[in-house]
């Protein structure tokens, strides 16, 4: 069996049968057999689950175990912004400056990918925001490059949202495809015939027109709260630290 059913449980959030399986014997370390090897507080941090943290923690599982990549527990609830999980497992005593294979911390996993939250706990945890990775990266400039290639990737968009681009597009002067109402996001439909009926071609500019607007948005987004993240980094001001205390409720 690769997981067991205590890592299965956790994965899913299942606090209740999380601690009967604990009090049965189950051991709160073993480790996933693939290559990754996932421990059950690696999965629940990294699924969000903050109370089946609680339960594994309360049974002395070890809160800087590290998977096959040198992710801890921590890394993966600040990769995927999971506050309650980074909170629990600061709190308990987790290793705020541990760095993967790669040189990567729980700040940087937290900043790249725009959660706010987190990188405000962590930096109020006292997380060293000048560590680089194997990369001679640190957080800031990670960041950066990050705003700066969703920034490039807008202008192509916007770009796309031109009228006279969507009408090209939709009547298959620029691509030998057709959107198909099923069609997955990333791709551009179905081959058929370069002539289109009037009706094809409308079809195809609304749905076009649609995705082009979604992805602008999402886009925007994601560089509004790397913004954000970079604020945070670049400006850990006293006076910032204190009104983040008072967010979170930790005494001054």
């Amino acid at each position: 069996m690769s997981e067991t059913p205590l890592i299965l449980e956790a994965a899913d959030g299942h606090a209740s049968s999380v601690l009967l399986l604990l009090e049965a014997g189950a051991d709160v370390e073993a480790q996933q057999e693939n290559k990754i090897g996932f421990t059950a507080l690696n999965q629940a941090a990294y699924f969000g689950h903050s109370h089946v943290i609680q339960e594994l923690i309360n049974f002395r599982a070890d809160v800087d175990t590290f998977d096959a990549y040198g992710g801890t527990p921590l890394v993966a609830a600040a990769l995927n912004g999971e506050i309650d999980c980074v909170q629990a497992l600061t709190e308990a005593g987790a290793d705020i400056n541990h760095t993967t294979t790669n040189g990567n911390t729980p700040l940087i996993k937290a900043a790249i990918n725009g959660h706010f939250k987190c990188v405000k706990w962590l930096i109020l945890k006292n997380a060293d925001i000048s560590i680089k990775n194997i990369k001679s990266s640190d957080a800031v400039a990670l960041v950066k490059k990050q705003v700066e290639e969703k920034q490039t990737k807008l202008k192509e968009l916007r770009d796309l949202q031109e009228p006279k681009r969507l009408l090209d597009l939709a009547s298959g002067k620029k691509t030998p495809y057709v959107v198909s109402e099923g069609s997955d996001s990333s791709s551009v439909g179905s081959r058929v015939s370069s002539r289109r009926t009037s009706s094809d071609v409308s079809r195809n500019t609304k749905l076009l027109t649609k995705r082009a607007e979604k992805t602008v948005e999402r886009f925007e987004s994601a560089v509004k709260r790397l913004n954000e993240v970079l604020l945070a980094l670049d400006y850990p001001l006293r006076e910032v630290c204190e009104a983040w205390q008072k967010e979170f409720d930790i005494p001054s």
